[in-house]
């Protein structure tokens, strides 16, 4: 069903997980978001992109992988600074490096292997220079988390969120989004992709649970205080469950979101001296990590969107 990763890293397990959306699935189109988990002994990595669905984005799915590769390696590198300040001040050397290292490989993807004739014509209505058309046809946002020098680190370009939990269940949202105007979101793609840099971090000596997911995930949720719920249900997860059983099941929770449309895409850091506690009532309690998704209707309408 989706594709499925985990590694460990010194006191903190990384997992996630991808399913392709049902939209993609019926107009035989791949799965256009990717995800990196990794680990250096001390620095838990994990990054989720979304390549863009649009006809001109031709290449987004491949725009997605390398976003996703890059700028884990960066963050698995980020500084060691330990105040609020320099840590934000690191993220954005990151953030600049990464988006400097993203266009570099888009177009030495796009040179050692050159648009088909299929591809230019849908690239055929863009303005633009020719690199900057080139550029554009691997569109995708990129979310990447990462926990150093006792912060969590998250650095967002575009649409998405971000969230991490506490040992007591409260959340909090990082990077939060800016108010959007229609469907548009920032990208990788945009003329100026530095300027949609957001950074955020918080002291991570009570994070038990941290996350990232794509929008196909977000659009699909009903109740607008899903962002909390999804922190409440980690930390009750993580209660009684371990690391591995919670990843076991991860693509399956992203499944009822992807039946919405979208691709769905989601990557957690865990805390493994709080999640390795044995159930406490027999076999461990399944948890649905979604809230309510959309209902019939609303999905009918969003589907009709797509299809505009």
């Amino acid at each position: 069903m989706g594709r499925l990763d985990r590694v460990s890293a010194q006191a903190w397990s990384v997992c996630g997980a991808s399913v392709i959306g049902s939209a993609h699935v019926r107009r035989s189109v791949e799965n256009q978001d990717a995800f990196r988990c990794g680990a250096c002994p001390e620095t838990p990595v994990a990054v989720v992109a979304d390549g863009h669905g649009a006809a001109e984005y031709v290449r987004s799915a491949t725009g997605a992988r390398l976003a996703a590769d890059l700028l884990a390696a960066e963050l698995a590198d980020v500084g060691r600074a330990d105040d609020a300040h320099a840590v934000h001040k690191d993220l954005q050397i990151v953030a600049a490096r990464f988006i400097d290292r993203w266009r570099t490989a888009v177009l030495a993807d796009a040179a050692a292997e050159p648009f088909s004739a299929a591809e230019q014509d849908a690239l055929a209505a863009q303005a633009g220079r020719p690199e900057e058309v080139a550029v554009r046809a691997y569109g995708t946002t990129v979310l990447g988390v990462c926990v150093a020098a006792g912060w969590v680190r998250a650095v967002a370009i575009g649409d998405g969120d971000v969230g991490c939990v506490d040992a007591a269940g409260g959340h909090r949202t990082l990077c939060p989004q800016p108010a959007a105007i229609g469907v548009q979101t920032d990208s990788l793609a945009a003329d100026d992709p530095y300027a949609a840099v957001r950074t955020d971090a918080c002291p991570a000596d009570d994070i038990v649970a941290v996350w990232a997911c794509t929008d196909g995930f977000s659009t699909a949720q009903a109740d607008p205080g899903w962002r909390g719920l999804v922190g409440g249900q980690l930390r009750g997860m993580l209660a009684t469950r371990t690391a591995a059983e919670i990843e076991a099941d991860l693509d399956g929770w992203l499944a009822p979101a992807a039946a919405v449309g979208d691709d769905t895409t989601m990557v957690l850091v865990l805390r493994d001296e709080f999640g390795d506690r044995p159930p406490r009532d027999g076999e461990p309690k399944r948890y649905d990590l979604l809230a309510p998704t959309v209902p019939p209707r609303e999905r009918r309408r969003r589907a009709l969107w797509r299809r505009l």
